[in-house]
Parts: C-alpha cells; sequence; structure tokens
C-alpha cells in the first residue's frame, strides 16, 4: 500500500527526468489514483470530476487539475498514507523472529519504497 501510495504521487508530480514518464502522465490516463480518490471527497470534486469527464485533457487542464489537488491537500494525505503504511509495515516486521540483519535490510527496503523518485 506504501508503493502505491508513493507510485500514485509520483504518476502525478514525479520528475520527468526520473520517472520516464510525462508531467501528470495519470491525469492524462484518468487513473484514478488515490490523490485523485481524495480529492473526490472534496468541495472541489464537482471541478476534478468536470476535468476528469473531458475526453483528453490539454496540457492546461492536466495543471489546473494539479493544483486543484494540491489545493484539495490530496497529494498531503497521499503522502501521509504512504508514511502511515510504512510505520504499520515496520511495526509488523519488528513482531517478526528474523535475525537483526536481515530485518534491517528488509527495514531500508521499505524506507527506500517511501523515499524513491522514480
Amino acid at each position: 500500500m506504501a508503493f502505491q501510495a508513493v507510485d500514485d504521487l509520483l504518476g502525478i508530480w514525479g520528475r520527468p527526468e526520473m520517472t520516464g514518464k510525462p508531467v501528470g502522465n495519470d491525469l492524462r490516463q484518468k487513473k484514478v489514483s488515490l490523490p485523485v480518490a481524495a480529492a473526490l471527497e472534496s468541495a472541489e470534486a464537482p471541478r476534478l470530476r468536470e476535468l476528469l469527464s473531458a475526453p483528453e485533457l490539454s496540457d492546461g487542464d492536466v495543471q489546473e487539475t494539479t493544483e486543484l489537488l494540491e489545493r484539495t491537500g490530496a497529494n498531503t494525505f497521499a503522502a501521509e498514507e504512504a508514511e502511515r503504511r510504512l510505520g504499520l509495515a515496520l511495526a509488523e516486521l519488528q513482531r517478526t523472529e528474523l535475525e537483526p540483519g536481515p530485518r534491517e535490510e528488509l527495514a531500508a527496503l521499505a524506507r527506500f519504497i517511501i523515499e524513491r523518485e522514480f
């Protein structure tokens, strides 16, 4: 879940030189990602639905949609959800009977998932 939340953030706000995808790629593809789903619960939902129901999104539409998501705090919500899920996963990892070395390697991998930019 943490991986997907970060992936959803990168699909909208990721840097093209890192992700290999154009800015707002997930918006252009009209993916209902975590930030979009969160914003659909806000007062901005009618305009968001209007933008995402268009056959294609222009560069201006992508910019407006991105700004709308930011105004609703959808990006912050998704980032916080990724962190929350990471915390849950790390807590579960501490309960396992793994040796400290492998446990720390798995924890580092989990942290990388949250911090990645691609």
